[in-house]
């Protein structure tokens, strides 16, 4: 994936990295969904104990194609995605231990 602009993203500044995470929003038959996308810290990776899961960044996927992605995020850590539709037609869909991927050079 490359030259991805999405709608502008919101961070907390204590979570930056050279790490990202990417997916997509999909509804029935795999159709592209736009949603808000909650980037939260899950734990570190050596912490067996849960810990309360804590705000990193926000953002929205494309109306187009379902992507978003989360840049310049601290690879040592795990985090949660959550998928809220904003009209509060449909419930939220979460996703836990998510790792992050080096960044592609742009």
């Amino acid at each position: 994936m490359t030259g991805l602009i999405l709608p502008s993203v919101s961070y907390s500044s204590r979570f930056i990295g050279e790490g990202e995470l990417q997916g997509s929003v999909l509804g029935r038959n795999d159709r592209p969904l736009q949603r808000w996308v909650y980037l939260f810290r899950q734990r570190k990776p050596d912490t067996k104990r849960e810990v309360p899961r804590e705000f990193v960044a926000a953002t929205e996927s494309d109306a187009a194609t379902g992507e978003f992605v989360f840049r310049y995020l601290d690879e040592s850590l795990i985090y949660t995605v959550i998928s809220h539709d904003a009209e509060g037609k449909f419930d939220p869909v979460m996703k836990t231990g998510l790792r992050t991927t080096p960044m592609e050079r742009l």
